[in-house]
């Protein structure tokens, strides 16, 4: 009964704006799907989208009516295409240009490793609270500025190792 309801095939054109590919068949003579929608983890009040590459190796469900109805439930591995990480405490995502987010869940450790421009924007309090040490590493200029009060309060000494050029304190 579940014979030919469950496909693998490859994507070959993608539909961005309506969450929709088109798979090519391997086990149909590669035949080509019609539009099928790409299932995500929400659509209503909060939205998930990532639409599979063209090319990937994705399983296919049918509705039984033929390649008209069905879904994509998503990419899987294969040889082509290895696993990215061999941890079950990881959550692991690899981008294509090498930006890497990663949790493990063992060490209590989140990774980011980005490739690029980070870029936040909040709209209310951003509060910041460190159990351990803070290292800052700044190979290029750092620019602070703000329009309220600014207080540095510590405990401790407060030291800075500064190239004032034009003079200026701290």
């Amino acid at each position: 009964m579940i014979e030919g309801l469950v496909r693998v095939g490859t994507v070959t054109q993608t539909y961005p704006d309506r969450g929709t590919v088109k798979v090519q068949l391997t086990d149909v003579d590669d035949q080509v799907s019609y539009e099928l929608q790409v299932v995500v983890r929400k659509t209503l009040k909060d939205k998930d989208y990532w639409m599979p590459d063209i090319d990937e190796h994705v399983v296919c469900l049918f509705l039984g009516q033929g390649l008209e109805q069905g879904f994509v439930l998503g990419a899987i591995y294969s040889d082509a295409d290895s696993v990215p990480v061999s941890n079950n405490d990881k959550w692991h995502k690899k981008f294509e240009d090498g930006t890497i987010i990663e949790y493990d869940r063992a060490a209590h450790k989140l990774l980011t490793d980005v490739k690029g421009d980070i870029e936040v924007k909040v709209t209310g309090n951003v509060d910041i609270a460190v159990e351990g040490n803070t290292n800052i590493t700044v190979n290029g200029n750092t620019t602070v500025r703000t329009e309220g009060h600014t207080d540095i309060s510590s405990g401790a000494c407060i030291s800075f190792n500064c190239d004032l050029h034009g003079g200026g304190s701290i």
